[in-house]
């Protein structure tokens, strides 16, 4: 009998730990530009941008990342500033970077479409505590770009990021 009792009070013990309700939500980010300062080379190139995290203009004022019980990203999308540009990347690979937390992959596409302005990235499986970069007061987005080949001038993407976030209940 007291094993009964000491499962029973075992199982409330781990539900109440779980946390409680959450509500799902669905946000986009503005466009993002990403930056690889030209010259370019044929090959692999780097484009970053670094992202003041702003909470109360993502998911309304009053929210901190505490509130985030989950956050994964559901789309993707890249376009190129300077149309003719994208048609120089072969593929490309966008990280999520932090102070403290593990760099991450969120999104790849290989190849690129020929003469795609825009393009959705596939989302990377495997997304571990994305809702760890919401409590930085920066993310740091990084484009792993390969090159066709050489160019003088910067490449500039906008990048749109779609994201799910399960917010604890107020």
């Amino acid at each position: 009998m007291k094993k009964r009792y000491f499962a029973y009070a075992l199982l409330l013990l781990v539900a109440a730990a779980c946390g409680g309700p959450t509500e799902s939500v669905e946000r986009k980010t503005d466009n993002l530009l990403l930056t690889a300062e030209g010259p370019l080379y044929d090959g692999s190139n780097t484009a970053t941008y670094t992202w003041p995290v702003d909470l109360s203009s993502l998911l309304g004022e009053g929210y901190t990342a505490s509130d985030i019980a989950k956050a994964r990203i559901t789309g993707i999308r890249i376009t190129a500033v300077n149309p003719d540009n994208l048609s120089l990347v072969s593929d490309i690979t966008l990280l999520l970077a932090g102070s403290g937390v593990a760099m991450q992959k969120v999104g790849f596409l290989n190849p690129l479409p020929a003469d795609a302005n825009s393009i959705e990235l596939v989302l990377a499986q495997d997304q571990n505590k994305i809702e760890a970069f919401f409590a930085l007061k920066e993310i740091t987005l990084v484009a792993d770009l390969n090159l066709t080949q050489e160019l003088e001038d910067n490449l500039e993407l906008h990048a749109q990021l779609t994201f799910n976030f399960d917010l604890k209940s107020k």
